[in-house]
């Protein structure tokens, strides 16, 4: 079986053999193939994630030659056949992390319960080995490494949803806290965070959090918060202790205009710890 990795320096296996694949135009390639989930994938889109807006003269050929390098040590390594060539481009027959990673959310959504769900989706981010794409084009890069964050720290705050929905809140502080600091525009980052502050009893540290939420939110965006935020914090100033069940308000996903967690969620019926889906071009 061939596997690719995505979520990281990019990179192949077979049956957990490393193969050599050398170059930035064949880790390019590598890497574009195995986005597409098993579909074809055309030489122009190839062209475009090795170079482009500005390919060479020559770009077809180089895509060919690519191509052929890639299938060769593929062959070499014992998983001939991996790399078919169909009439609108080429094909990848492969398990890459980032299949693994939708599998595992499309699972995470079934489990019936927040403890199922909050294991399934913590496996699903260790799929992460660093920043995705690691040793590609820029090109590439620069169109899906946003689409890859967006998946991460969606995936991030399911599996936060589904840990205060087990009440395990105060374990999750110093990793929350992290991901406000790297993510200070998301909303539902500082949403997620004052919650899981009342939960494990911090009243006040949650007040606090909810003054830092609406200073940035006012001064880097121009906006006031939510009335999702603004409700938390109303439920917050009414009660000295937190409440005895473990329920998940609406989730806030608000983030800079523009970006892909830009637009309030409404409040939905069913399991707070349970998200919408998430979609990506390649698949």
């Amino acid at each position: 079986m061939l596997e690719a990795t995505v979520l990281g320096p990019v990179g192949a296996r077979v049956h957990g053999t490393p193969v050599p694949v050398k170059g930035r135009l064949g880790r390019t390639v590598l890497a574009a193939l195995a986005l597409a989930c098993r579909q074809p994938v055309s030489v122009e889109r190839l062209i475009d994630a090795l170079w482009g807006e500005l390919p060479p003269a020559t770009a077809r050929t180089q895509v060919h030659i690519q191509v052929s390098k890639l299938r060769a040590s593929l062959d070499r390594a014992g998983a001939g056949g991996a790399v078919v060539t169909v009439p609108s481009g080429y094909l990848l027959d492969c398990l890459a992390d980032v299949d693994e990673v939708r599998q595992l959310l499309v699972t995470a959504r079934a489990a019936g319960d927040p403890a199922g769900t909050a294991g399934l989706l913590r496996s699903a981010l260790d799929r992460w080995t660093g920043t995705p794409l690691g040793g590609v084009t820029a090109h590439l890069a620069g169109v899906e490494q946003p689409r890859l964050d967006e998946l991460r720290i969606g995936l991030a705050e399911e599996w936060i949803d589904a840990e205060i929905a087990c009440g395990r809140a105060a374990r999750l502080l110093p990793e929350l806290t992290a991901l406000v600091q790297a993510h200070p525009l998301r909303e539902g980052l500082h949403h997620r965070r004052m919650l899981a502050l009342h939960r494990a009893g911090r009243r006040a540290d949650a007040l606090t959090a909810f003054q830092e939420a609406r200073r940035v939110l006012r001064d880097e965006l121009g906006m006031d918060p939510s009335r999702e935020l603004l409700a938390l914090e109303a439920e917050i100033l009414s009660v000295e202790t937190p409440p005895a069940v473990t329920v998940v308000p609406p989730s806030c996903r608000r983030g800079p205009p523009g970006s892909p967690g830009a637009t309030r969620s409404r409040p939905r019926s069913g399991p707070r710890w349970r998200a919408g889906p998430t979609r990506h071009r390649w698949c």
